[in-house]
């Protein structure tokens, strides 16, 4: 019981200083010291911390500010670094899950660096509102021939790199789950999933909603 009491009080402190993070992009309109509190800590010693510290970065990606993601471009190199200093045979098994994690985050933000106007969490409405358009599919027009549907190359491309996305999502998802473990507590391997689902969800709403909006611009209600 007293190591339940102990994990949750863990958890509990963590999401918290979470959210303190989250907040102060917002209030502050940057995120230097996050990254820079991220680079004093003793992270890359421990390959469950560099795990924990992944799944921050995710989540601040997702729920802080819009700068976030534009002054996360410049700390792939500390991301890197992460994958790096840590072995596939490590004692604990996060070598792989580490190096994929990273992986996925950098082609996230690849993504958003020729595509700004996506926020962390892929939101339709948050898109539709920054492009500035009423027509929520005025930036996916398309044409119809004998029953083809002709998608620009740019949003083709777009809905091209978004499927890609959820596709390294649900491998990785995959991969956490190979990696559980019976003998040990493996909550931090949850953990990582919760954003993920999150990150999906975005990604599957979006789509849906553009579909439907070129369903209805074409006049078939």
């Amino acid at each position: 019981m007293s190591e339940v009491r102990s994990s949750y009080y863990v958890f509990a402190r963590s999401e918290r200083w979470l959210q303190e993070c989250i907040v102060f992009t917002w209030d502050y309109h940057s995120s230097i010291s996050f990254w820079s509190g991220l680079r004093v800590q003793p992270i890359l010693a421990d390959e469950v911390q560099t795990f924990k510290a992944l799944i921050t970065v995710h989540k601040v990606l997702q729920e802080g500010h819009p700068v976030v993601i534009k002054e996360a471009h410049g700390q792939t190199a500390w991301l890197e670094t992460c994958a790096r200093t840590v072995g596939s045979d490590n004692s604990r098994g996060y070598g792989p899950l580490i190096k994929t994690y990273v992986q996925f985050i950098l082609q996230k933000l690849r993504f958003h660096r020729l595509r700004p106007e996506f926020n962390g969490l892929f939101e339709y409405e948050e898109y539709v509102t920054l492009k500035g358009i009423d027509d929520p599919n005025e930036g996916y027009r398309c044409s119809v021939s004998p029953n083809i549907w002709r998608l620009t190359r740019s949003r083709y491309e777009t809905i091209t790199d978004l499927m890609a996305l959820q596709d390294q999502i649900e491998a990785f998802q995959k991969l956490v789950f190979s990696h559980f473990r019976y003998s040990s507590n493996n909550e931090c391997r949850i953990s990582s999933l919760v954003p993920l689902v999150k990150e999906s969800w975005g990604i599957y709403r979006f789509i849906t909603s553009m579909l439907r909006a070129m369903y209805r611009r074409k006049g078939f209600d």
